[in-house]
């Protein structure tokens, strides 16, 4: 997964968008309709959150460990963390 900048205008003003997507393709598809994009550019790469900092705040939201597992094996799976 990259992360994406993605300045817009809408017509009233100009933002950002910050968009995590696999490729620039993808970072356009999240940001439709939310005005003309002016320019694009990957933040850094790749991007991965750290599983033990999911794993915590997971644990401190009281879920059990199926749960944790599963939403571990989720994020793994989709490229945004690394390991259990």
């Amino acid at each position: 997964m990259k992360k994406f900048i993605v300045y817009m205008d809408d017509g009233k003003d100009c933002f950002k968008e910050t968009v995590l997507a696999r490729n620039e393709q993808e970072a356009m598809e999240h940001v439709r309709g939310n005005g003309e994009v002016i320019s694009m550019k990957v933040a850094f790469e790749p991007y991965t959150i750290d599983s033990a900092k999911v794993r915590k705040a997971l644990e401190k939201a009281d879920f059990d460990e199926f749960d944790i597992n599963t939403i571990l094996i989720a994020l793994e799976n989709a490229e945004i963390t690394e390991g259990l």
